[in-house]
């Protein structure tokens, strides 16, 4: 019983949070408008200065309530950096229900591999609604012969084949999807793209009897675009192309 408590707790918080905000937000307007009226500030009276009768009221539509906001007005640099303060706190409230982790997609076609010959691929994680994208591709230095292609599969193995990649993967950086770490991009479309060609994205030779290692990061690239295309690329209104 303890844990459902707290796995709602996050929940609870954000909807007092939310409420604070349109609170806040409604009290400002007031104080905005009566500035814009002859760029002078109109305090409001007290209430029971206002007083009216009881029939008027009710035949002039919902009941009011006048609000002194002399306090407010006094501070109000203070007071609108508090909301902006709560604005911002709001954002992991609608990060929560984000899927957080980037999903494996191996390439439908098997001819662009890694060097190894295993199917080259991308990772995703979908914001639904967005229009922005960011394609990330993974560095890695290269390799350039069978010696060094075959100390660096003994040594760097998940830079040259798909086999051990994981199912899943956390971004971080521009690809964190905490708007904390990353203001700016965390709730777009992303893309990470591993790197397992050692041919710094520009290769286009296949494996073949003659060669023990694939070289084709152009075409994986290609392929990578081209199945993004139906998942949304195509409707894209920004695509931000990053790298290491």
């Amino acid at each position: 019983m303890q844990s459902r408590g707290l796995a709602k707790s996050p929940a609870r918080l954000c909807a007092v949070r939310s409420c604070l905000l349109l609170l806040f937000i409604h009290m400002s307007s007031p104080a905005d408008a009566r500035r814009a009226r002859g760029g002078r500030t109109q305090r409001v009276q007290p209430q029971q200065e206002q007083q009216a009768p009881a029939y008027r009221e009710r035949a002039e539509g919902p009941e009011s309530f006048p609000l002194d906001f002399t306090a407010v007005e006094s501070n109000m640099d203070n007071f609108m950096v508090q909301i902006k303060n709560l604005a911002q706190s709001l954002y992991p409230c609608s990060a929560q229900k984000l899927e957080q982790d980037m999903k494996l997609h191996l390439l439908k076609n098997v001819s662009a591999t890694c060097n190894d010959g295993s199917p080259a691929g991308f990772y995703i994680k979908e914001s639904k609604g967005s229009r922005r994208w960011l394609m990330f591709l993974e560095g890695g230095w290269y390799c350039f012969n069978k010696q060094t292609c075959d100390s660096r599969h003994e040594t760097m193995r998940s830079l040259m084949s798909s086999t051990k990649w994981p199912q899943t993967r956390r971004g971080t950086g521009i690809l964190s999807p905490q708007p904390e770490e990353n203001p700016y991009w965390w709730n777009a479309n992303m893309v990470f793209v591993p790197y397992c060609s050692s041919d710094v994205w520009s290769g286009a030779s296949p494996k073949t009897n003659q060669s023990d290692y694939a070289f084709m990061g152009s075409q994986i690239i290609r392929e990578v675009v081209n199945e993004l295309l139906t998942e949304g690329l195509q409707n894209a209104k920004v695509l931000l192309l990053a790298g290491s």
